[in-house]
């Protein structure tokens, strides 16, 4: 075992080998009372830098890297039957890893080999679950069956959740699945969660346990990613020609037929259908132009590529007829359309031939283009909700949501643009919330509270498309989704049952029905089965949890055994460690957050959630994505920045 953290004695003073002399100097601390001594006696002994994790020691690592591994290796090697020497090796490799650069050119180095038999030696098994939580890398195999053979040592068990967790993470983001595709799948996920799950019935069991295999979980289920299904404009109109169930039927006569998604498509598509026609005998683009514009601010299935068709009197097979027309697939017409538009030169009509050029793009598949048009119309017209709409299906999430929360704001926008722009701002916040919370370090963590502020705007918006978008609507599933889960998620007091949540639940069966009979039953999305597994084993697992999460708000961390003393000091050591940005590293903490400070993360005019918003510089209180919601907010906003300014004066 390693001794008292004592002075260490100088080389000059034990005659012999270097090797002899730096086993006698380590032999000569009396008791084990800590891994720091052998530590810096090594440092000494192999002249690296005393504190290998500052700036000025990662320079000097960086700068004579192949040397100094070169004698850890071989200190190493020479050191066989000295557990002293290779553990304290392990923590210098543990402090180097701090660096990505050192962390990456270790791992080429396949220095892990040197850590993994520590896990069988019962005096450096800690020492080496401390390394590899600050080193996490792939070492899931090795630390699954450490957490099995060795479930009766709590902190075994909590050291080895804490490092499966983050190598999971590492492993499963973005980065890590394009660095080592492979990596995530040799993975047993069943086994690592199984193992896990059964760890946390121990009594032992300590908040920081809990959470690192939360995030455990929550990494392992984003790894699968199954597409949604979508309905299409062809199963709407076959169900159309069979009369809905009774109890759907009900719903519909009650939301108002004219209003239902069905109606408008139906009308949507005959209009359309008769506007093609008539263009075939005026050839009257700027009229079609017009009309087109309109429809497609009905519903998302305006314009379809149809095509004007003959039978051909000596084959009798349909052929395309050429109609005079500068297209023959209908969708090519849109941009004609908005030629013919723009060359009448009524200002008041541009708008019209922005949203018959966006429409064409996004119906092509080509959204930077679409894009591109937007902000040019936005910059002209900041009241154009079609504009909004085409930025809401941007690839950047973030720039997606603002445009969404801003376009639902459009004094002039169809009930169609207003839900559809709500259902991209659900599933924008949502997302960017989950990932916010995941990566955030602690309560004090600005990433925490803003994401936050993005769970509680998805879940507000969820909550408002679900009391006002049609029942028959494509979207309603995906948004019973969100708010069953972000309500569970966010709400702190939940009756075991969900006496409070059959409402929804039946919403939900009411919207798989509506699916079912337009012919596109609910596809088996990742999404849909965590909402049915939630909701499924929420009764037991409320009951299983209940008494430690009525203690959560309490949970102290347990006192640790005597016997681990050394362990302790270790922990001291590799904890004061300087992180890569200069910061310092901080013990864990359970993150919290109150309304008032989500309410700090959201724009006063548009509800948008940032953490770069702009204050008033009359009042200083509201806050704003940018100039245009603070222009359209200070109609509303001017009385009171007025009586702020003049009480702060």
């Amino acid at each position: 075992m390693p001794g008292k953290k004592t002075k260490a004695k100088a080389k000059t003073s034990v005659a012999g080998s270097p090797d002899d002399q730096l086993h006698s100097f380590i032999g000569d601390i009396p008791s084990a009372d800590g891994w720091t001594p052998v530590i810096d006696i090594l440092c000494n002994h192999l002249d690296l830098p005393e504190r290998p994790s500052t700036r000025n020691g990662l320079k000097r690592v960086h700068a004579n890297f192949e040397n100094i591994y070169g004698r850890l290796e071989k200190t190493y090697t020479r050191s066989a039957s000295d557990v002293r020497v290779k553990g304290g090796i392990a923590g210098i490799y543990a402090r180097m890893c701090v660096d990505s650069i050192l962390r990456t050119m270790l791992f080429r180095k396949g220095f892990l080999k040197q850590i993994f038999p520590l896990l069988e030696i019962p005096s450096c098994r800690h020492l080496a679950l401390r390394s590899l939580t600050t080193i996490t890398h792939h070492v899931i195999s090795a630390l699954v069956a450490c957490l099995k053979d060795f479930a009766d040592d709590p902190k075994v068990v909590e050291l080895a959740i804490i490092t499966i967790s983050h190598c999971f993470i590492a492993a499963l983001c973005d980065d890590g699945v394009k660095m080592d595709p492979g990596l995530a799948r040799s993975f047993d996920h069943l086994d690592v969660v199984k193992t896990v799950t059964e760890a946390l019935h121990k009594p032992s069991l300590s908040r920081v346990m809990v959470d690192h295999s939360v995030q455990l979980l929550a990494a392992s289920t984003i790894h699968c990613k199954i597409p949604f299904g979508c309905t299409t404009p062809m199963k709407l109109m076959a169900c159309a020609s069979k009369p809905a169930p009774p109890h759907l039927n009900e719903i519909l006569r009650a939301y108002g037929f004219e209003k239902c998604e069905l109606t408008i498509i139906m009308k949507t598509s005959l209009d359309y259908q008769r506007a093609m026609i008539a263009s075939v005998q005026s050839h009257d683009l700027y009229s079609l132009g017009l009309s087109l514009a309109s429809f497609i601010t009905r519903t998302e299935f305006s314009i379809s590529d149809g095509m004007f068709e003959t039978e051909n009197p000596v084959t009798g097979r349909r052929e395309i007829l050429d109609s005079g027309l500068p297209f023959k697939l209908w969708g090519d017409a849109l941009p004609h359309c908005a030629k013919a538009i723009r060359d009448r030169g009524f200002p008041k009509q541009v708008d019209l031939a922005d949203i018959l050029d966006m429409k064409y793009h996004i119906m092509r598949q080509r959204i930077p283009e679409a894009v591109k048009i937007a902000n040019v119309a936005l910059a002209r017209n900041p009241g154009l909700a079609y504009a909004y709409y085409a930025l809401s299906l941007a690839a950047d999430t973030r720039d997606g949501l603002r445009a969404a929360k801003k376009g639902m704001k459009c004094a002039d926008i169809t009930p169609f643009l207003r839900f559809q722009m709500m259902q991209r701002a659900v599933e924008h916040a949502g997302e960017m919330g989950i990932q916010m919370v995941q990566d955030a370090s602690g309560a004090d963590d600005k990433k925490w509270v803003e994401g936050i502020a993005f769970l509680a705007s998805a879940l507000e918006d969820s909550k408002a498309y679900i009391a006002g978008a049609p029942p028959d609507n494509r979207h309603m599933k995906n948004m019973l989704y969100w708010y069953i889960l972000l309500r569970i998620t966010m709400e702190e007091d939940i009756s075991a049952d969900l006496a409070g949540y059959q409402g929804f639940i039946r919403r939900l069966k009411i919207a798989d029905d509506f699916s079912n009979w337009v012919g596109v039953p609910p596809p088996k999305t990742v999404f849909r089965l965590t909402q049915q597994t939630v909701v499924k084993l929420f009764p037991e697992a409320a009951e299983e949890w209940d008494d430690f999460m009525t203690n959560l708000g309490t949970d102290q961390p347990s006192p640790l055994p005597s016997a681990e003393k050394a362990e302790d000091d270790l922990a001291v050591w590799l904890g004061d460690m300087d992180l890569e940005d200069g910061q310092r590293a901080e013990h864990f903490q359970p993150a919290r957050f109150n309304n008032g400070e989500i309410a700090l993360y959201r724009c006063s005019w548009c509800g948008n959630p940032s953490v770069a918003l702009r204050k008033c510089a009359g009042c200083s209180k509201t806050r704003y994505c940018d100039a245009s919601c603070q222009r359209l907010h200070w109609k509303e906003h001017k009385k009171a920045c007025v009586a702020d300014d003049k009480v702060s004066k």
